[in-house]
């Protein structure tokens, strides 16, 4: 076998192995198996740049296919929380003094406000999440077991996030949030209620913030060290609040959770991590 031919069935071995790579294939992996093969002299530099050529081609065309599917861009996950409950040791038995917590009404005895209810649908959320280009995020999370007008009624939908980033610039570092969303407030009540314990639902902060969320604008700063902090942290499954900026502020209308204004004054909110 002479080196010609040899060379040209190594070229196209190696077209063959670029053409059937996955469509996810990064440049920088063909970019090194091209210059291998120009290195050991299976190809020459004209036959590698005509084989990239052709190659960055394809990605160039994948990546726009890629780049213009909105259903790249839209991710759906959710979860149900079940439970039973019951009081232990006596607590709540005095009627006068009934067991009520502001951050859990599904806790109680038969004089709190909302009795026992033994087994229930905790929380039933769907949460539809994603992106609009560089510039523009969303988030939307209903919950479908909330309690209804009446007592003992649940199975009622109500909207726990429904709220769109800005995104000022394309790494994120500024962005303001307009919506329905959680107020930058505390450590505790930023964390998701499948990430915390009982000891972080301190009515001391749940109540100084009714639902944790309410409808406003808030501006974060977060620089791109902060933000691969703040991946690591959850990557690694740490306790953690989330990306709430390292700072936060903004203005809300402080009634809580799908509740209209009833005033003409805002609630004004700052947070630094």
């Amino acid at each position: 076998m002479n080196l010609k031919f040899r060379r040209l069935l190594m070229a196209t071995m190696a077209g063959g192995l670029l053409a059937t790579a996955a469509p996810f294939t990064y440049a920088d992996s063909t970019v090194d198996l091209v210059q291998a093969l120009i290195s050991k002299g299976i190809l020459t530099e004209e036959e590698g740049a005509l084989l990239m050529k052709g190659r960055s081609n394809e990605v160039e065309v994948q990546k726009k296919k890629e780049s213009k599917s909105w259903t790249s861009r839209v991710n759906i996950r959710g979860y149900v929380q079940n439970r039973v409950t019951a009081m232990v040791g006596g607590d709540g038995d005095d009627p006068r003094n009934p067991v009520d917590l502001w951050s859990d009404r599904s806790v109680g005895t038969d004089d709190s406000i909302n009795p026992d209810k033994n087994f229930l649908i905790r929380r039933a959320r769907v949460i539809i999440f994603g992106d609009f280009g560089d510039h523009l995020s969303y988030y939307i999370q209903p919950d479908f077991n909330n309690s209804g007008p009446s007592s003992g009624q649940t199975g009622y939908v109500q909207l726990r996030d429904a709220y769109g980033d800005i995104n000022i610039d394309k790494t994120k570092v500024h962005r303001v949030r307009v919506g329905l969303s959680k107020v930058p407030y505390g450590f505790e009540n930023m964390q998701s209620s499948s990430n915390r314990l009982a000891m972080d639902r301190a009515d001391a902060l749940n109540s100084a913030v009714r639902d944790e969320r309410d409808t406003g604008a808030f501006y974060y700063y977060t620089p791109e060290n902060v933000q691969a902090l703040f991946k690591e942290i959850s990557d690694k499954g740490l306790k953690h609040s989330g990306n709430y900026g390292m700072l936060a502020a903004g203005f809300y209308n402080g009634q809580g959770a799908n509740r209209g204004d009833v005033n003409d004054n805002y609630h004004f909110v700052a947070r630094a991590t």
